[in-house]
């Protein structure tokens, strides 16, 4: 699917271009014709397919692991947030490298490590790390990431934010508010 995506893109760019072209130098009415429902039919297929493609993505440039591994330790833009919740510390660690387009995140509870990825972008409604939705636990910690030009974190326990970082406008513009209140589990008696 990402190499189809990737072609779409690619296509629409190619063709936007050549209508581009057309449009402001070369005038040619056979080219608008062809042009144009071709420039039409392209966004539309890119913008289905990028609405159909929701999942992040995993080291997009496959670069190797080796490197990957040194990058892990140098932990470049390292970032980390804490919050208590019951006496329990949490705390989220983010790292990135914009250089080799890749990144990871961790979720700590107490210490131990509770969720881990390794995806670049995260989407802002979505929690990108999640722990104790499935087991029994007392403790459900869904961790949120946004922001345009710097990582903002928003982290919530049993459906209530114990740290949002506040936004800008730029922040929401672009990229829109964190979610007004998270998915939670729900108990069965």
């Amino acid at each position: 699917m990402a190499t189809v995506r990737k072609l779409v893109n690619r296509t629409f760019w190619l063709v936007f271009a050549a209508w581009a072209i057309n449009y402001l130098w070369v005038e040619s009415a056979t080219g608008a014709t062809i042009l144009g429902p071709a420039l039409v039919a392209t966004s539309l297929i890119s913008l289905v397919i990028s609405l159909i493609w929701k999942a992040p993505k995993d080291n997009p440039h496959d670069i190797s692991d080796e490197k990957f591994k040194r990058l892990e330790l140098e932990e470049p833009n390292l970032q980390r947030w804490s919050a208590s919740f019951d006496d329990r510390e949490i705390t989220v660690a983010n790292w990135y490298s914009l250089k080799s387009m890749v990144g990871a995140c961790t979720l700590y509870i107490d210490g131990e490590v509770a969720d881990q990825s390794k995806a670049l972008v995260a989407k802002p409604l979505e929690p990108i790390l999640e722990s104790g939705k499935e087991s029994d636990s007392e403790l459900h910690v869904q961790v949120f990431f946004n922001g345009l030009f710097k990582v903002k974190v928003a982290i919530a326990v049993n459906g209530t934010f114990v740290l949002k970082e506040q936004l800008s406008f730029f922040d929401r513009l672009a990229r829109r508010n964190f979610p007004s209140l998270p998915d939670t589990p729900k108990k069965e008696p």
